[in-house]
């Protein structure tokens, strides 16, 4: 149950991602659910993908950035 609730919202923060236009702030969360969503679904190519661009917007949050940093740090080491 857990892991069809993770696919859907992965689908659905993806969608919004894709037709919605977001301000930079929000751009930033919504790359680190999808990145993070991603990474607990076994998609490391997309979790990196997101990760990376929520770790380096430049407007964003750096509490995000520091938490999609160590995320990918995370991905390195494995």
């Amino acid at each position: 149950m857990e892991k069809f609730a993770m696919e859907q919202a992965l689908r659905d923060y993806t969608t919004a991602y894709i037709n919605i236009t977001l301000d930079k702030k929000t751009e930033q969360a919504v790359c680190l659910i999808i990145g993070e969503l991603s990474y607990k679904l076994g998609d490391e190519g997309n979790a990196r993908k997101f990760l990376f661009s929520a770790k380096t917007n430049t407007d964003g949050n750096t509490v995000l950035a520091n938490l999609a940093d160590d995320r990918l740090m995370e991905l390195k080491d494995k």
